[in-house]
C-alpha cells in the first residue's frame, strides 16, 4: 500500500517533468523508466493530458524509452484529439466571424482561445470539451438566437438553474452536425465570486489574433487560475489540476505575466510551483502539506473529499429550501418539473 501512495507523487512529478520543457532531459531519461505506466494512464487520462504527454515525449524523442504497446496507445489518442481540435477550430472560426458580423461584443476563453492563437506547439495537445466565450450581458440572448439561426444550436438543459440560480451562463447550446458545445457567459465566476474578476474589463481587454478575440494574456491567466479555484472547487477541495497547471505554463513561459496576490492565487502558485518550477524554493503552507498529504494517502483523499462534498451539498439543500419557500417564481418551476 505504501508503495502506491508514494506512485501517485513519483507519477504527478515524472508526468509534470515530460510537460515541463524545462526539465532536464537527462534526469527526465533517468526517471521514464521506473515509472509505473499504469498510473501513467490513468493519472494522465483524469487530468485530460494524454496527448500533451505524447506530443511532449515525441518532440524530446524519448518515445523509444517507453513500451510499444503504451506507445501506441498514447499515439492513438493524440490523433484522436488532433482531428477533432480540427474541427473544433473550424467551429471557432464560424462562430467568430458570425459575431463579429452581428457586432457582438465578445471573446473566446479558456482552451478555444488558446487553440485559436496557437499557444501550443501542437494543435492536438489540448483536449477541449466545450468553447467558451464572453458576451456583454446587454447581447446575451441575441446571440442564442444568432446561433439559432445560422446553425441550429439549441440548449440541451432547461433553463432552470440560470434563471432561479443566476447562472454565469446560458444553457449550453449544441448543434448536432458539431461536437463541442458552446457555453454563453455573462460573468466569469460563480455567484458571490463574480466580483473578483470583472467581466466587462476583460471584454475591454480583448485582442485580435488570428481573426478570432481572446482575452488579453494576463485575462487569460487569471482565468485560468481562478476558473480552477473557484469554479471547480479546487480551493475548497484543496485539490490540483495538472491541465490548468499546464494552460498556466503556456500562457506565462516566455511573459512572465505578474500575477494578483490573494488566497486563490496563491494557494494556485503553491501548487504549481511543487511541480513545474524546480528553481522555485519549496516553502510549503499548511494547506499544501495537507494536499500533499492526501496525494500520499488515497484514504485520506477520498474521506477528505466525501466530507467536503457533503457539507457542500447540505449548505446547497438549505439555500434552496430556502428559495422554495420566500420565491414564487422558483417554487412554481420546481413543481412544474
Amino acid at each position: 500500500m505504501k508503495k502506491s501512495f508514494q506512485n501517485k507523487i513519483k507519477t504527478f512529478k515524472i508526468i509534470s517533468s515530460i510537460l515541463n520543457d524545462d526539465f532536464d532531459k537527462d534526469l527526465l531519461i533517468e526517471s521514464l523508466p521506473s515509472i509505473n505506466y499504469e498510473e501513467l494512464v490513468i493519472t494522465g487520462s483524469t487530468h485530460l493530458m494524454i496527448p500533451a504527454i505524447y506530443c511532449k515525449l515525441k518532440s524530446r524523442n524519448l518515445l523509444e524509452l517507453l513500451p510499444n504497446d503504451l506507445v501506441s496507445y498514447l499515439k492513438e489518442i493524440a490523433d484522436l484529439n488532433y482531428h477533432r481540435n480540427q474541427t473544433i477550430l473550424d467551429e471557432i472560426y464560424f462562430i467568430s466571424n458570425l459575431l463579429k458580423k452581428e457586432n457582438i461584443h465578445h471573446v473566446f476563453l479558456k482552451g478555444a482561445a488558446l487553440l485559436a492563437s496557437n499557444c501550443f506547439d501542437e494543435i492536438n495537445e489540448r483536449m477541449i470539451g466545450d468553447i467558451d466565450i464572453l458576451v456583454a450581458e446587454e447581447q446575451l440572448l441575441d446571440v442564442e438566437v444568432i446561433l439559432n439561426n445560422n446553425n441550429n444550436y439549441k440548449h440541451t438543459q432547461s433553463n432552470f438553474e440560470y434563471k432561479h440560480y443566476n447562472h454565469r451562463h446560458l444553457p449550453r447550446l449544441v448543434a448536432k452536425d458539431k461536437i463541442a458545445a458552446l457555453e454563453i457567459h455573462k460573468n466569469l465566476l460563480r455567484k458571490g465570486e463574480d466580483k473578483k474578476f470583472n467581466s466587462k474589463e476583460v471584454l475591454k481587454n480583448k485582442v485580435l489574433v488570428n481573426g478570432v478575440h481572446i482575452g488579453s494574456l494576463k485575462d487569460l491567466l487569471h482565468h485560468n487560475i481562478y476558473s480552477q479555484q473557484i469554479n471547480n472547487r479546487s480551493y475548497y477541495f484543496n485539490s490540483f489540476s495538472l491541465k490548468s497547471a499546464y494552460d498556466h505554463q503556456a500562457l506565462n513561459l516566455k511573459n512572465k505575466i505578474p500575477v494578483d496576490c490573494n488566497k486563490y492565487t496563491k494557494d494556485y502558485l503553491h501548487k504549481f510551483n511543487l511541480f513545474f518550477n524546480e528553481s522555485q524554493e519549496k516553502k510549503n503552507n499548511f494547506r499544501t502539506y495537507r494536499y500533499l498529504l492526501k496525494l500520499k494517502n488515497s484514504y485520506l483523499s477520498y474521506l477528505s473529499y466525501h466530507l467536503l462534498n457533503f457539507f457542500r451539498l447540505l449548505i446547497k439543500f438549505i439555500q434552496r429550501v430556502h428559495l422554495f419557500v420566500v420565491n414564487p417564481s422558483y417554487r412554481n418551476d420546481l413543481l412544474k418539473k
